[in-house]
């Protein structure tokens, strides 16, 4: 189906409705924030299914990506596009561009997360009720944990069993570990095939979040990980490769491989590949250190110029 060409979407709320479309992105260069982004189309989501259908055929997998803090419509596609480059699986990814304002207004983005939630449980019933993948695979980094989690915390409630959830990634969150250990794990513990919690010592972004709100967030480890049963903790410090400590999601090897495996394969942490070290809490609960020891993935079996991304935004049209 032929979709409307756009220039893209701004860093503002649109109307409440939800926008879905395609971006061809170009895999050139180290720097995914430097892909060039050559067609931007929105379509109806009928044209959405048959664009997957042509691409990926009838029984198709999606992977989800949630953007966090100060994030436009065009770097979340990109990062979108570093994901797929890195995982190299045949599976349609799916950017949710909720309208963070792009700025170092945080208070604006804390907003804009609670006004985006409704959407996103429209999004994701949409995507579970008319696209009808086998499964649904999401990863929420930073900011984006408190869509996924309060969205899912509100399907939750209405019964999720309709939702064919396979690997949810809490990858650096950063929700309130309180709220999240109390309120929500337990309405959504068990309706996925996995939970997976990725956290870090040395993650300065959420360690500024914590001094704001007060509260530990679910991403740091301060005297110890949050870990609970039904979700797989790993503690990715050794990890760090900048300064915040805040994206190693997308830009290290072991992280590629961690998720590799979790799509294809749903592998407990004591049967992956690589370098995981098992240690145990006082009350005799378990988590993992990933140690950066790990040999780089290939990403794939062939080299890609280019990725098409599939979204969904209820940002402002530009």
């Amino acid at each position: 189906m032929q979709g409307e060409k756009i220039s893209g979407y701004a860093d503002d709320r649109g109307d409440g409705s939800l926008h879905w479309g395609t971006c061809q992105v170009h895999l050139s260069g180290e720097n995914s924030q430097k892909f060039p982004i050559s067609a931007k189309t929105r379509m109806p989501i009928e044209g959405i299914l048959q664009e997957m259908n042509r691409d990926l055929g009838s029984d198709f997998t999606v992977f989800v990506y949630i953007h966090g803090f100060c994030n436009s419509f065009d770097s979340a596609i990109r990062t979108a596009a570093q994901l797929d480059q890195n995982l190299g699986l045949k599976i349609a990814v799916i950017a949710y561009c909720w309208p963070s304002l792009n700025s170092f207004w945080y208070t604006g983005d804390e907003n804009n997360v609670d006004w985006t939630v409704p959407h996103f449980e429209e999004f994701l019933l949409t995507l579970s009720q008319k696209i009808q993948p086998k499964k649904i695979h999401i990863l929420a980094q930073s900011m984006g944990n408190r869509v996924l989690c309060y969205g899912l915390e509100r399907i939750a409630l209405q019964g999720m069993h309709t939702l064919p959830l396979g690997q949810i990634i809490f990858a650096a969150p950063d929700v309130d570990a309180g709220v999240f250990c109390n309120r929500i794990f337990p309405k959504i513990r068990g309706k996925a095939e996995r939970f997976t919690l990725y956290t870090s010592y040395t993650d300065r972004a959420l360690l500024l979040s914590s001094q704001i709100h007060q509260y530990p967030r679910l991403g740091e480890i301060k005297e110890r990980p949050v870990v609970l049963a039904g979700m797989d903790t790993l503690d990715a410090t050794d990890l760090k490769m900048t300064f915040l400590g805040h994206f190693y999601y997308v830009r290290h090897h072991a992280m590629t491989q961690e998720i590799q495996e979790l799509l294809c394969f749903n592998r407990d942490p004591n049967t992956r590949k690589g370098e995981l070290f098992k240690e145990f809490l006082d009350n005799g609960m378990v988590y993992w250190k990933i140690l950066n020891t790990r040999t780089s993935s290939s990403g794939g079996d062939t080299y890609r110029e280019r990725a098409k991304i599939y979204y969904a935004t209820d940002r402002a049209l530009r």
